[in-house]
């Protein structure tokens, strides 16, 4: 929703992060990135441990969610007209998260 609400924004972190370094505003990316990575990270250990999502690597999971997540909002800010829109995103994560599941939750599309 973030992003959809702020895709002038958006865009506009996106042109720094993959712009050429020079002239551009100093934003720690790599502090961003790798705390948003530790927090997905912490909160699949926590479902490992509660028994909500099955033994895995915690970090390897982060990544795919990461990834997920940074198509998601490419498809906002780049606004193709076949874009997936934010039900679709949420369907395709639940899809990452059903498979990690313990138990399946949903019945798949």
């Amino acid at each position: 929703m973030f992003v959809v609400e702020n895709k002038d924004f958006v865009k506009l972190m996106h042109a720094i992060y993959y712009g050429p370094p020079q002239g551009s505003p100093y934003f720690d990316f790599e502090g961003y990135w790798g705390g948003l990575h530790a927090f997905i990270t912490r909160m699949i250990e926590e479902g490992v441990r509660t028994g909500e999502f099955r033994e895995q690597s915690a970090e390897d999971t982060a990544q795919i969610i990461l990834a997920v997540s940074h198509a998601a909002v490419d498809e906002q800010i780049f606004e193709r007209k076949s874009m997936m829109d934010i039900e679709d995103s949420l369907r395709i994560l639940g899809i990452v998260l059903d498979e990690i599941a313990m138990k399946k939750k949903r019945s798949g599309k």
